[in-house]
């Protein structure tokens, strides 16, 4: 998983996704976000760290490369998170840490199995405003970083 963006840099207002994907990258590289990845080899869940690639649509040997594998440059400037090969548009605000990072949790971990009927009473209830816990097991984000962000 990682986060792809695409901008123009002979134009300046076409970076106004920088500062987002710039505090991705802080985030990544202070290993606060991994994605986890089933290992053969190793038999086991592992965490891999993630990271922010770019695309300025101003060398445009860049673009072929990238319309040669799929990616279509279409309006700037564009965010996209990349999942196990599949390309997956970002069209929140440039400006939304949380509903980018919301998007990329739903993405790794898309379904919540409910086992018994407790679970599914509990995930309905909405009388006070908390986290719902099994959203959030084995995805992105550990319990403490979701808590602070929520509350």
């Amino acid at each position: 998983m990682y986060l792809l963006g695409i901008t123009d840099s002979t134009q300046e207002s076409m970076c106004d996704s920088e500062p987002i994907l710039n505090d991705f990258q802080v985030q990544f590289d202070k290993k606060k976000f991994t994605y986890p990845l089933y290992s053969k080899k190793k038999k086991q869940t592992i965490r891999k760290q993630m990271t922010v690639a770019r695309i300025d649509v101003a060398d445009k040997k860049q673009v072929e490369k990238f319309r040669a594998i799929g990616v279509e440059v279409g309006m700037l400037p564009s965010i996209y998170v990349v999942l196990k090969g599949e390309i997956f548009r970002y069209d929140g605000l440039n400006s939304s840490f949380d509903v980018l990072m919301f998007m990329m949790q739903h993405l790794e971990q898309p379904l919540i199995e409910f086992k018994f009927e407790d679970h599914i009473m509990d995930f309905l209830d909405t009388s006070e405003a908390r986290l719902y816990e099994e959203d959030y097991k084995n995805g992105l984000l550990d319990r403490e970083t979701i808590q602070k962000n929520f509350d």
